[in-house]
């Protein structure tokens, strides 16, 4: 069995003279200096990251991108959670020309139960663990089985632009606010410095940083507002990893299946708590992805790591023998359509809290007025799409656009994308 490690090798800049793939020669010409106006630093490497560095490189600004904790983890499901918004997404698969196969409106969840995968019959999420509610949705689920694949595309291509002075293998030490200007300390004893500062890494990781007040305010879908410590992050947000497998398979299994599985392990005895094996076969059947959510105490216990991993093949193998599938592949294992294996551990994920939060989160400096915001993926990637469209309209002197206008040249079909839109919020 392999186990996945990201090699971080100190900061980087790059620049090139042809543009990277997804961009054009003209994109090339008119970005080759950046706008004045300002760089901007991101800090972090998952979704709202991700997405917000190639926002600002869209608008020809200049990013200091951050990695720290490299955390990331991969999408657990082939279907985004609807409602969702696909303004932002649209418009970045415009900048890189990586469009994202169509989005189909539909229920795409198969829950197995009765010795067969069956469309769910909960009444609504609250049947599941709450941070498996952050992913898990019953309603209009949109099949999007290319998410994953456009988001490395995406991620490699912003890689490989040269307004991005990017920054790997190190963590931020120290941030403080000088001469108008955000000055981040790392690790390694480099300082870099910049206009604007968004912190988008797990907001557990802020709490060894140096410089900023040691409270937070959270505002809340549920209507309130929680103030936390930063010592209270375990206790009151409730913290929960991703273990995630990634299977190679020796032949194309169920190709061009467009369903996501979700399978109820069995519990130990000293268990209370129920939790779903959720995951999919990619388009072309030659792989699968599956995910099991760990609270923070497993997360922090090998042996339990070890336990929930074997339990997670476990339960593929039981529910895909009762549903007939291995006797169809003419096996009598899951494990014997296994060629290969890749293990992913990721810590603080999400959170299992029965809220979200309804925007970014601002982070004060200890020594003076001066604060930032702060985006968190730890309530699922619909939550994380809003704070950044709610991000982009208070700070829209720094994008080219705003969200709702087109880009020109996209080649996008806008009819196609209205409609999409009426669909989800109807």
């Amino acid at each position: 069995m392999k186990t996945s490690a990201q090699e971080k090798k100190g900061s980087q800049s790059q620049d090139q003279s042809d543009p990277p793939e997804g961009f054009t020669e003209e994109d090339q010409v008119s970005k080759s200096v950046g706008n004045d106006d300002g760089c901007v630093t991101v800090v972090g490497y998952h979704w709202s990251a991700l997405l917000l560095v190639g926002l600002l490189v869209q608008s020809n600004r200049k990013v200091n991108w951050i990695e720290n904790t490299g955390s990331h983890y991969r999408y657990p499901l082939s279907v985004l959670p609807s409602p969702v918004s696909l303004q932002l997404l649209n418009r970045l698969s415009k900048m890189v020309n990586l469009p994202l196969d169509p989005l189909e409106v539909g229920q795409f969840l198969r829950d197995f139960r009765n010795k067969s995968f069956q469309v769910p019959v909960w009444e609504d999420e609250v049947e599941l663990w709450e941070a498996e509610q952050k992913l898990v949705t019953l309603n209009q689920s949109l099949s999007a089985q290319n998410f994953e694949v456009w988001l490395d595309r995406l991620r490699s291509t912003l890689e490989e632009h040269h307004l991005i002075d990017r920054v790997q293998g190190v963590r931020v030490s120290k941030i403080v606010h000088e001469q108008g200007e955000w000055v981040l300390e790392l690790s390694s004893g480099e300082r870099k410095r910049s206009q604007k500062l968004v912190w988008a890494d797990s907001l557990e990781s802020i709490r060894s940083v140096d410089g900023l007040k040691k409270t937070i305010q959270l505002s809340a879908t549920d209507g309130n507002s929680h103030r936390l410590r930063f010592s209270d992050f375990n206790s009151k947000l409730h913290p929960v990893g991703t273990l995630q497998i990634d299977f190679q398979h020796r032949h194309a299994i169920r190709a061009e299946q467009a369903e996501s599985f979700l399978m109820t392990p069995y519990r130990d005895s000293k268990e209370t708590l129920d939790r779903k094996v959720m995951g999919y076969f990619s388009e072309d059947g030659l792989s699968s992805h599956w995910t099991v959510l760990l609270t923070h105490s497993e997360i922090e216990n090998n042996h339990e790591i070890t336990k929930k991993l074997r339990k997670l093949k476990q339960t593929l193998n039981r529910c895909f023998e009762a549903a007939g599938w291995l006797e169809q592949e003419g096996q009598s294992d899951f494990q014997g359509l296994i060629q290969n294996e890749v293990v992913r551990l990721n810590e603080n994920s999400l959170w299992a809290v029965p809220w979200e939060i309804a925007s970014p989160i601002e982070i004060q400096l200890s020594q003076s007025s001066q604060s930032f915001y702060a985006l968190t993926d730890a309530c699922g990637l619909a939550s994380s799409l809003e704070q950044l469209e709610w991000w982009a309209e208070s700070e829209s002197s720094l994008l080219s656009h705003r969200l709702g206008e087109s880009v020109q040249g996209s080649g996008a079909d806008s009819e196609n994308e209205d409609l999409n839109r009426q669909t989800l919020s109807s």
